[in-house]
């Protein structure tokens, strides 16, 4: 039995420590969804840079990456969220880099257009046409995922509205031989 002094002990002592493990409850939810995000662009620019070191010369190397973008993001993360993919050569200049923003025109799907044939097509500053895939000089080509993460709960002082994940992909082009 509980003295007459102790009356209501527990339920003081539980208003004392129920915001502090609500607060670490919703912190784990919180950086458990930032570290699922960042896994999921990772795996895309690693998707991406993939499919862009096999495509190689073809005029629609860059789309090809896009796609192979979006599939790994598919059901994790809406491409809307997606603020930009760059896709360059590693060691060349802004000339050799073309960022692809999300667009919602249903042919192409991604500002400016490198599918190749689509009406709206644009050739990317690093033309495919002109990347190397000489087993001498292979080019390396870098894909970079970046992501507007929001931050879910807004319970964690600190962590409120939005932030910027990004990641990127480094890979050698496959060597083609004619």
């Amino acid at each position: 039995m509980f003295k007459p002094n102790q009356r209501g002990a527990s339920m003081v002592e539980f208003a004392i420590v129920a915001p502090l493990l609500l607060l670490l409850v919703m912190g784990m939810v919180e950086f458990g969804l930032a570290f699922k995000d960042r896994l999921t662009i990772a795996s895309a620019s690693r998707e991406g840079a993939r499919v862009g070191s096999s495509a190689g010369t073809d005029p629609s190397a860059d789309y090809y990456v896009l796609l192979a973008v979006e599939s790994a993001l598919s059901g994790a993360i809406a491409k809307s969220d997606i603020t930009e993919v760059v896709v360059r050569k590693v060691g060349g200049g802004l000339s050799d880099s073309t960022t692809y923003q999300p667009d919602a025109s249903p042919t192409c799907g991604w500002n400016p257009c490198p599918k190749f044939g689509d009406p709206d097509y644009t050739t990317p500053n690093w033309d495919p046409a002109s990347r190397s895939v000489a087993i001498s000089s292979l080019d390396k080509l870098e894909v970079v995922v970046r992501l507007n993460h929001t931050w879910v709960t807004g319970f964690v002082p600190g962590l409120t509205g939005t932030a910027v994940f990004s990641e990127q992909t480094t890979m050698r082009l496959e060597p083609q031989f004619t």
